[in-house]
């Protein structure tokens, strides 16, 4: 057995709980930042060997973002979420490292260096995690759909579209926040539409007066992934003539195989 407290720290680094697989993605992505940093990559990729170092353009920060998601549902309790006791340790913990990464990547934007630092990005990537981390996976891959249709939806508004970002616990002292917001204009002239996340049963008051608002030409997209299909929001939306609701569904195996495949290849993967 070690004693030492370096040898002691080792075997709980090295220890048999260590997901092979994880490691070493997260060398493969270390490799890859290091030769798009420091390597010739700005070249056009073609069958040429010569020209396949340029895979690491791009590629390389996607599999940094995706691990850090990996890592922080590790952190968090892997497939089951921490019990509410152990909930706010775990998020003061996620919430340091992100302080930790956002200093270490201001601190390199400030000196200068010729590389784009993604550090601050992965900070708030952390942050925006800490409501989500007493969700079920059946609870994230709902909101996930949802999110990624509400990000489609605001492709066909437009480019530079303002984007105003609401919570649903808002409309419940507020309900007419939201028909006051899809009616007002966009301080930048551009267009404009409203994301409002974690709405709820709580949020009928407010999107009963949006549909009944005469001006309100900023659409909006709501994510209420803890509703039900009976639930009056639902019956709500569905009702009217100027709304529509959308179901997202937890994917099987297969299904979700092949949405990792089709994601991977929006990406270039």
């Amino acid at each position: 057995m070690t004693s030492s407290p370096i040898g002691r720290a080792w075997a709980r680094f090295d220890g048999p709980g260590r997901l092979v697989g994880i490691d070493l993605a997260r060398g493969f992505a270390v490799l890859g930042m290091l030769a798009a940093h420091l390597l010739d990559t700005d070249r056009q990729l073609t069958i040429d060997p010569e020209t396949w170092v340029t895979l690491v353009n791009g590629r390389s920060s996607i599999l940094f973002a995706t691990l850090a998601g990996v890592s922080i549902a590790l952190v968090t309790g892997g497939p089951r979420p921490l019990p509410p006791e152990r909930r706010p340790r775990a998020a003061a913990r996620l919430a340091l490292r992100g302080a930790l990464l956002w200093v270490i990547g201001m601190l390199l934007i400030a000196t200068g260096v010729p590389v784009y630092v993604i550090l601050p990005a992965y900070a708030l990537l952390f942050v925006l995690a800490l409501p989500f981390l007493g969700m079920r996976s059946r609870g994230l891959f709902a909101t996930a759909g949802a999110l990624a249709l509400a990000a489609r939806l605001a492709k066909g508004v437009g480019e530079g579209a303002e984007r105003v970002d609401m919570e649903g616990a808002m409309l419940k002292g507020r309900p007419g926040l939201l028909a006051d917001e899809a009616a007002s204009m966009s301080l930048f002239g551009d267009a404009r539409f409203i994301r409002v996340t974690g709405m709820g049963e709580e949020s009928v008051e407010a999107v009963t007066l949006l549909l009944a608002a005469e001006r309100a030409g900023n659409p909006v997209a709501a994510i209420a992934p803890t509703v039900k299909g009976t639930s009056k929001l639902v019956k709500l939306v569905t009702a009217s003539l100027n709304a529509v609701a959308v179901a997202c569904y937890v994917p099987d195996a297969a299904q979700a195989a092949k949405l990792a495949v089709a994601m991977a290849r929006d990406h270039g993967l």
